[in-house]
């Protein structure tokens, strides 16, 4: 009898504990957020001896600087994200220094929305991008790791994915592929109807087949990023109406513009 009270105590310890990892896992705000949900950073700028609180973003995909730049991790995100002085990063929000991750010291325009966090407090973020969990709905996991990125619009297939802090993972279609990336509301990227909000922008978008239940169930998912979300652009594209599209700035247009390439570790 008590051992077989004792063991239903270990299950419902070891249920408690199962339950807790899954809610810390999940929480919108929190410190650590794997990819597949997004992770929360927000921009603010140094005044007065203090910060005054910018935008509220997602973290991109690793990145290192290249020559004459000194070889330097860190991240990319949306050049909106970090403009007008708001370039010191938190992770998850402002103003604690114990969560500032790094300075915004690399930037794009408002046609190549894209800037480069150099990280100064690299444990931050290092394994919550490169590798990470996702969760099937069955509950079996998949370690998501940044294998490839987009060089050319070649590398482009219509099936997408993203994953942004505010909605976190969704699935969607990119339009006009074959014409490359075009100035669409004013910015360089891909339209697409993936579900967005503000707050996504700065979020990876990566090839929506990668995450294969059958392929990489308790095992690794390698995914190819495409690019990063720049925002939500209302216009009318022939044949399928007026819309809010969702727009992203693919990988080779930032890294044609800024000196930086994505990194895929090593």
């Amino acid at each position: 009898m008590c051992e077989s009270m004792l063991r239903y105590a270990i299950l419902i310890v070891v249920i408690l504990i199962i339950s807790l990892q899954l809610s810390v896992i999940s929480q919108p705000d929190d410190v650590y957020r794997p990819l597949a949900a997004g992770i929360r950073i927000e921009a603010a700028r140094r005044v007065d001896g203090g910060y005054e609180r910018g935008y509220l973003c997602s973290l991109g995909y690793p990145a290192y600087t290249l020559y004459p730049y000194t070889y330097t991790r860190g991240y990319i995100t949306a050049y909106h994200c970090v403009q007008n002085g708001y370039t010191t990063v938190f992770q998850p929000y402002c103003c604690d220094d114990q969560y500032r991750i790094g300075e915004a010291t690399i930037f794009g325009t408002n046609i190549i929305d894209a800037a480069f966090i150099d990280v100064e407090n690299d444990y931050l973020v290092t394994n919550l991008v490169y590798p990470v969990y996702y969760e099937f709905p069955n509950g079996l996991t998949a370690t998501l790791v940044i294998n490839d990125y987009a060089r050319s619009e070649n590398d482009i297939y219509e099936y997408v994915a993203k994953s942004g802090a505010t909605t976190g993972l969704t699935f969607g279609f990119a339009y006009e592929i074959e014409n490359g990336p075009a100035l669409y509301c004013g910015q360089e990227g891909y339209l697409t109807d993936l579900y967005a909000e503000h707050g996504d922008s700065g979020g990876i978008v990566f090839r929506g087949s990668d995450i294969n239940y059958y392929t990489c169930q308790d095992g690794e998912c390698e995914i190819t990023v495409y690019g990063i979300i720049i925002g939500i652009c209302p216009m009318y594209l022939s044949g399928y109406g007026f819309r809010n599209w969702t727009l992203f700035t693919p990988t080779f247009v930032i890294e044609s513009q800024l000196p930086v390439r994505t990194y895929l570790g090593g």
